[in-house]
């Protein structure tokens, strides 16, 4: 059994009572979890998995990329993250742009400390367009694409493709 502090970034159906549940961990990098069972009210699993949760999971590696979860112990719910659509929807662009560019399987310590640290500043503050540059410079630092003088978000785009359509739904939300 493998183990790993996770933070929730994708849910979606697997069937009438199971979800899938994909974790940006710091040891696995991304890790596509079964729950089954988790949308049945009497489920070891109902309530705690929502986007942005984190906490300790435990799953059994399967032949596929999609591990059977067996434990989850959340210890933040970051409850400060649904106090607005723009913050939730900011926060989801974060995540989405993590599970479209990290390779499941591999650690990256770096990309999750920067996810829960946005995470934690979107908590406390009001998003801001300070907030998502300096969220594309870092992962951009940290994928080795970024250079001075030019915007993170072309150069991600460069490296790696089209960014996530959620960025243009954050950019104009965002106070000018």
């Amino acid at each position: 059994m493998e183990h790993a502090e996770a933070i929730l970034i994708q849910t979606h159906a697997l069937s009438d009572t199971s979800l899938i549940a994909v974790w940006c961990t710091e040891s696995h990098g991304i890790v596509r979890t079964a729950a089954r069972g988790a949308r049945r009210p009497k489920s070891a699993f109902h309530g705690k998995i929502d986007l942005f949760f984190s906490g300790e999971i435990s799953w059994v590696m399967g032949k596929s990329d999609l591990h059977p979860l067996r434990e989850l112990q959340i210890s933040n719910y970051r409850e400060g993250l649904r106090r607005s659509y723009l913050t939730t929807l900011m926060a989801s662009y974060f995540a989405k742009l993590i599970e479209r560019f990290i390779e499941p399987g591999q650690p990256v310590p770096e990309i999750h400390d920067l996810l829960h640290r946005a995470l934690t500043h979107l908590e406390k503050t009001e998003p801001s367009r300070k907030a998502l540059i300096h969220f594309e410079r870092e992962f951009a630092r940290i994928e080795g694409c970024y250079r001075p003088g030019h915007q993170p978000a072309h150069l991600i785009e460069n490296q790696f493709g089209p960014l996530p359509p959620l960025r243009q739904q954050v950019l104009d939300r965002l106070p000018e």
